[in-house]
């Protein structure tokens, strides 16, 4: 029987845009900044656990490669949403200088 263990991260760890540090009165800016230093420093240390399991998993253990193959899967969902949001984002902002 084919049983899927949970994976130890989900999307929602790395896709979190909430600070790990409390954001005191920052310029707007300097938070964007700041949260997106350290969303990339999460998505990178993502990638290198995926790249690191890739290169570790027995590729005759059919269950292992399904496990990692759903990882990937939403690791890449995660990033094109991010992907998604951060364009809408910038054409509403866009379109707002524009209006002025």
């Amino acid at each position: 029987m084919l049983t899927i263990t949970t994976p130890k991260f989900s999307v929602s760890d790395f896709t979190d845009m909430t600070p790990t540090s409390t954001v005191t009165s920052l310029p707007l800016e300097d938070t964007v900044k700041k949260l997106f230093a350290e969303y990339t420093a999460t998505v990178g240390n993502e990638k290198a656990n995926l790249i690191t399991k890739a290169n570790n998993t027995d590729p005759s253990n059919p269950a292992k490669l399904l496990e990692l193959q759903n990882q990937v899967g939403n690791y890449s969902l995660a990033l094109n949403m991010i992907s998604t949001l951060v364009h809408k984002s910038v054409s509403a902002v866009d379109t707002v200088i524009k209006a002025q």
